[in-house]
């Protein structure tokens, strides 16, 4: 399946960084609910305690991901609200992701306990060969009262290695932001400058060495 294009009309207020932050922070309470109840039930099998929401994205990682990814729009960062589902069994994995996709195609539907709007936008799927020791995921992305949101499907027993490699990944992003982003400038002593800079440059290699460990080690 083609995945569909995230269309800005889906926003539901006016679009700038302090209002995406502002509404996420708004609807996160309702988000929770909607994931840990309707989601749960669409999915069947799922447990309330295979659903982990996370924090509303932050102002300052909502640009960094716009101006790495994006040329800089915000309105194309499609996680703001995110949510996480850990599936015990492969073929309850398989069973969920044709449903996702059966909902962003428009044959069935996920409709909130809550007065909510809900629009599909796209699906995304990464598969791994067993050789390859890598995570499968099931990704879906929709807006959720006009904030993008993201729901990403892990089996089970990839868990711990999954949100191992998440965290690293953010600490890599941090560490290459203050190399990118001028900070060095401040320090007038060229070898403080210099110093700093392969101290940041240690800490980049060693956060990207976790996230393919954790991808490649298998449990």
């Amino acid at each position: 399946m083609s995945p569909r294009t995230l269309d800005k009309t889906a926003f539901a207020f006016p679009v700038d960084l302090d209002s995406l932050v502002d509404a996420g922070k708004k609807h996160l309470p309702d988000f929770q609910d909607f994931c840990r109840d309707t989601v749960k039930d669409f999915l069947r099998g799922v447990k309330r305690d295979d659903i982990m929401v996370g924090n509303v994205k932050s102002r300052e990682r909502i640009q960094t991901k716009a101006d790495s990814d994006y040329g800089g729009d915000i309105t194309q960062v499609k996680d703001v609200l995110r949510a996480y589902v850990f599936v015990q069994e492969p073929n309850a994995f398989l069973k969920t992701q044709n449903k996702l996709a059966d909902w962003v195609n428009g044959t069935t539907s996920l409709e909130s306990k809550k007065n909510t709007e809900i629009l599909p936008t796209r699906l995304k799927s990464k598969f791994h060969g067993a050789a390859e020791g890598g995570i499968d995921t099931v990704i879906v992305n929709f807006t959720f009262n006009g904030v993008p949101a993201e729901l990403q499907v892990v089996q089970a027993k990839d868990r711990q290695r999954f949100l191992g490699s998440h965290d690293a990944y953010i600490k890599q992003r941090a560490c290459e932001r203050v190399l990118t982003a001028g900070a060095l400038g401040k320090t007038e002593d060229p070898r403080d400058q210099v110093g700093l800079m392969r101290a940041l440059a240690r800490l980049v290699r060693h956060a990207r060495e976790t996230r393919e460990d954790l991808n490649l080690r298998a449990k």
